[in-house]
This record gives structure tokens, sequence and C-alpha cells, in this order.
């Protein structure tokens, strides 16, 4: 981190060639480390793929390698290697060293296995590690616990990643950090040329987030039934045979199709493990697979896969819920859309009208921070 600010330091102060070679240099050295460090990780694969489906301690990537041969220099059992900082502080630099300029991931089995560190932390928010001092509990017993600074840096690196090193010696990384301040208080260096993605901004109050929420009647019957009152809507068939051509599915395909992200059979890597359950971001965006645009249900919204979905006051309640997280929660371009299959629960089996208010004033576009 220190050579890349240094680098970045460089390239503002340029004025020979002397000066050129030297940002060579440093970028050239930066882009070595790096992909150094990939090489180590790439060799334990079979590792990741293990580690996709049990989050176990020994199947976790080694924290130690040589790096004469980048190998790993203890065993699974000799060293507290599950540590989910480091690995994403790794991701979090690899995004934001490639916003800047640098070409660090060189082909696409590179990018499977780019895409399999990000599977490989989105469970860090439940899976306890041995933490930033390597050590485990406080009682210094070996057992791992969930820590919070694990936690806040795989949150950080997940959403850094989805728009596009750890040092193991403490003197070390300190060192690195008094080099970036002290560019930083020299002014050579500027916080946004070392935070390209602006992640600094991330905590800061932003406007309201506008949830754009797209009923769909789920037959003819709801259709007529919404549009008794007032209410414009299209069935899922009508809109795959629109000139927008859009093609809605439940969230367990989008799973399925999960499940090809970061395939590498030359590394031994499937993609996503298979879950049922994508989360709320995931089907809350448009996807183009094939030149199809397609869009996703919320998994509570599948009556197949989730009985409560049966109880549209539930639902309804759960919407709420989803708005609000929408508020708090959403870093991506855009605003989120979230499809709201309309059914026949909906409806009022002896009038065939809406029973719920909040469903009429959301889709009439009269709800705060939620929009049709």
């Amino acid at each position: 981190m220190a050579a890349w600010g240094l680098s970045l330091a460089y390239k503002k102060c340029t004025t020979d060639r002397d000066s050129e070679s030297r940002v060579n240099y440093l970028e050239k050295s930066v882009i070595k480390l790096m992909r150094g460090l990939m090489t180590c990780m790439m060799l334990q694969s079979d590792k990741i793929e293990a580690f996709k489906k049990s989050q176990g301690k020994y199947d976790s990537i080694h924290a130690k390698f040589d790096a004469s041969n980048f190998k790993a220099v203890v065993g699974d059992y000799e060293w507290g290697h599950l540590q989910m900082d480091a690995i994403a502080i790794y991701v979090l630099l690899l995004a934001q060293m490639t916003v800047s300029g640098l070409s660090i991931i060189m082909n696409h089995d590179e990018v499977a296995f780019v895409q399999n560190l990000v599977f490989y932390l989105e469970n860090a928010y439940k899976t306890p590690d041995f933490g930033i001092w390597e050590r485990g509990d406080k009682t210094n017993r070996g057992h791992v616990e969930l820590n919070a600074s694990s936690v806040g840096m795989a949150k950080a690196a997940l959403e850094a990643i989805q728009t596009l090193l750890r040092a193991y010696l403490p003197h070390l990384w300190g060192h690195c950090l008094w080099i970036i301040t002290s560019l930083l208080c020299d002014g050579l260096l500027t916080i946004g040329e070392i935070d390209p993605l602006n992640r600094r901004l991330s905590s800061e109050e932003r406007l309201d987030v506008i949830v754009q929420i797209a009923p769909v009647a789920e037959n003819d019957d709801v259709k007529f039934a919404l549009e008794m009152e007032g209410i414009n809507v299209e069935t899922s068939e009508e809109l795959a045979n629109s000139d927008m051509k859009l093609r809605i599915f439940h969230s367990h395909v989008l799973s399925q199709l999960f499940t090809k992200l970061g395939e590498c059979p030359k590394l031994g890597l499937t993609g996503r493990y298979p879950h049922d359950f994508v989360g709320y971001e995931g089907t809350s965006r448009f996807y183009v697979v094939k030149e199809n645009l397609i869009a996703f249900v919320p998994y509570y919204l599948n009556k197949m896969k989730f009985y409560l979905a049966l109880d549209h006051s539930l639902i309804l309640t759960l919407l709420k819920i989803m708005v609000q997280f929408f508020k708090l929660n959403w870093r991506s371009l855009g605003r989120p859309t979230v499809i709201l299959l309309v059914t026949k629960e909906f409806l009022d089996p002896e009038t065939g009208k809406i029973t719920e208010l909040y469903l009429k004033t959301v889709t009439n576009g009269q709800t705060r921070n939620a929009r049709k």
C-alpha cells in the first residue's frame, strides 16, 4: 500500500525521465506483490471450494506463505489461518488499485478466482475467525470468535468490488501507514487518489433512497381486480411479449445463475454455493443475460419455496422492511427496483377487491421512499 501511495505521489510530481522511471518501478512492484499474493491463494483453490460449503477454520486460506515458491509454510492445524479481514483487505485494495489504473488481473481464470474470493467473504457476518491479532478469542485459547473488525472489512471489500495486505508483521503495517500519512500531510497525495471508489463517503448521510415498486399481476383475474382499483399493471406474460421483452423469474433461478459465476474448471472452482435464498439487493436490480432483460421476484414472494408467502399481511410487512433496508443500505448507482408479484392472496375472496391499504398506496406511488 505504501508503494502504491508513493507511485501516485511521484506521478503528480513527475518532471523528468528519472521520476517517470520511479513511478514505473513502484507500479510494477505493487502489481508484482498483488499478483504474488493472488498466486499464493490460487494454489489453495481447493480450500476456497471447501470453505464455500463449510466455513470451517481448517478449510480456510492460509495466512502464511513462502515468498520463494508461493506455498504454505505451516499446516492447517498449526496456525490460526482463518482471517476474514486479511482476505477482505486484499479484495478491497485490489478494487481500489484497479480503479486507479493498475492492471493486476490478467485473464479470465483470475477473474473467476476473484469472484470466488467474493463468495469466500459473503458469509463473513456470521463466520467466527481468528481476527486481526491472529489469536482467536480473548482468552488466548485459540478459539475462533466473531470479530467486528473482520465483519467491517469484509463489508467494505464486498461493497467496493461490486463496482468493478494485510501485512503479518505489525511494525511493517505501521510503517506503511506512516508513509501514506506523511504523503497526505505533505500534500503529495490526496485521499481521493488512494480511495478512487470513495469508500470514505460510505458513512456520510445521503439523500433519501427512492425504492421503485413494480407491481406485476399474477394472472388476468388479479390484473382486472387491480384495474378496478385504478391501478394499471401488466402480467408477467404480457411483459415478456412486450417491446421491453422483460422476463420475470423467482429468486431461486437467480441463485442457480450465480452457481455459474466464477466457475473455473482449470482451478477446480465452481461458482457460488447453491442457496435458494438471494438477498434483497440481488433481486432488486435488472440483469442482461444473452441480450435478454431479466428481473427477479424477492424470495419471500415465492409460494413454492416460502409458504408464508400465502400470508399477504406478512408480505406487505416484509415489503415495508425492505424499503427501510434500502433507505439505509443502498450503495449502488440508480434506484433499487422491487418486483411485487400481486397474487390472488391479496384479494378479498368475497369481493375480489384489494384488501390492504398499503398495497394500494404503494402501487399508486403515495408512500414515502417508495414509488411505483
